[in-house]
C-alpha cells in the first residue's frame, strides 16, 4: 500500500504512476507517487518442492534432499521449485545467479533503480527559464537528452514530458535567434547610420575638392552649350 507521506493516509490506485499531482483525500496535499509494476501483480505461490524418491534422482544444488525441477539458465545448476527464479517461460534462474547478473547488468529488466530521464529533460529545458542567458545551453541539451533517450522505459509509460522538454526548448533556441539577428542588425545600423554607406571623418583631401571645383564649372558650361558636347 502507498502511503500519504503527510497524513499517511492509503493512496488510491490512480494517484499511482500519473503524471499529474492530485490532492491527497484527507489532508488534500498535492501529491504523486511512482512504482514499479510489479507492485500490481498477483504473487506467484511456489509450489512445495519435492522430496527424493530413489538416489537416482537429480536434487536441487541448494537442498540435496529435494527433487530438481528445472535447470538453471545461467549456471546449469538443478533446482528445485523452491529455488527457481521464473522470469518468463524461457528463462529460469538461480538465486546466486540472479544477484551476480543484477550487479553485472548481464540478466535485462532486473533494475535495483531507474533513472527517470523524461524528469531530467523537462526539468533541464524548463527551470532555466528563471535565468535565461543559462538556456543558450540547457536547451540544446534538453533536446539532446529527449531524442537520446526517447526509447527509455518512463515510470508513467508516457512520452509527454520528452515532447514538452523538446517544445520548450525549440522556443527558447528560435528567440535566440531573434534575439541575436537583433543585435546583428543594431550593430549593423550603429556601423552604417546612412543606410549603409561608410563614411570617414578624417581630414578631406584637397586634391580631389580642386578637381571637382574645375569640372563643376565646365558641367554648368557644357549645360547651357549642348550644342558643344554634340560636336564633341
Amino acid at each position: 500500500m502507498i502511503e500519504c507521506p503527510q497524513c499517511h493516509s492509503v493512496l488510491k490506485k490512480e494517484f499511482i504512476n500519473n503524471s499529474v499531482f492530485f490532492p491527497c483525500p484527507q489532508c488534500l496535499r498535492p501529491t504523486q507517487a511512482f512504482v514499479f509494476p510489479a507492485l500490481f501483480q498477483k504473487p506467484k505461490i511456489p509450489e512445495a518442492p519435492q522430496p527424493l524418491i530413489i538416489e537416482a534422482q537429480a536434487n536441487c544444488f541448494y537442498h540435496p534432499d529435494k527433487k530438481a525441477a528445472i535447470v538453471c539458465s545461467s549456471c546449469g545448476r538443478f533446482l528445485c521449485s523452491l529455488c527457481d527464479i521464473e522470469f518468463d517461460q524461457n528463462n529460469h534462474v538461480c538465486a546466486s545467479c540472479l544477484q551476480s547478473g543484477a550487479r553485472k547488468k548481464r540478466i535485462p529488466n532486473v533494475d535495483s533503480e531507474a533513472i527517470c530521464y523524461d524528469k531530467i529533460a523537462f526539468a533541464v529545458a524548463a527551470y532555466p527559464i528563471l535565468i535565461w542567458f543559462v538556456t543558450f545551453i540547457t536547451a540544446p541539451a534538453a533536446i539532446f537528452l529527449s531524442l537520446r533517450y526517447w526509447n527509455t522505459k518512463s515510470m508513467t509509460g508516457s512520452k509527454a514530458r520528452f515532447i514538452f522538454a523538446i517544445i520548450f526548448a525549440l522556443v527558447q533556441i528560435f528567440l535566440w535567434f531573434f534575439v541575436i539577428n537583433g543585435i546583428r542588425k543594431a550593430h549593423l545600423n550603429h556601423r552604417h547610420p546612412l543606410g549603409g554607406s561608410s563614411y570617414s571623418s578624417g581630414p578631406k583631401d584637397s586634391t580631389k575638392n580642386n578637381s571637382n571645383e574645375k569640372i563643376e564649372p565646365l558641367k554648368g558650361y557644357l549645360q547651357r552649350h549642348p550644342w558643344i558636347k554634340d560636336n564633341t
